[in-house]
């Protein structure tokens, strides 16, 4: 029997048929396993995304730790959506995470 779609056409054939006796730990994991890349994943770094979230996914949303950075998956690549923006003492330094020379504002206050 045929799956269908969730109210509001996000999750496609991932509801099992009322008619249909679940498999519970199979459909709980497709059901999971649809749902996990449309919400905002963490990671600890960019090597702990590179090994637990791939295959990467346009329209993810990733909270890398070590940056404190919030990235979004576009064209096969991450753009940052959150810091947009530095301020500090000193120059920025190159660590600040993937994109943060793309159109980052640098503020040095002293």
């Amino acid at each position: 029997m045929a799956f269908t779609d969730s109210d509001r056409k996000q999750f496609l054939a991932i509801v099992p048929p009322a008619t249909q006796t679940p498999t519970v730990p199979a459909h709980l994991q497709d059901i999971v396993d649809a749902i996990e890349e449309r919400v905002v994943l963490f990671a600890d770094d960019w090597s702990d995304a590179d090994t637990n979230i791939t295959p990467y996914t346009d329209g993810m949303l990733l909270y890398v730790a070590d940056v404190a950075a919030l990235f979004l998956r576009l064209g096969a690549a991450w753009t940052k959506v959150y810091p947009k923006s530095y301020t500090g003492t000193t120059l920025p330094t190159g660590d600040l995470g993937v994109g943060a020379a793309d159109g980052d504002l640098y503020f040095k206050t002293s």
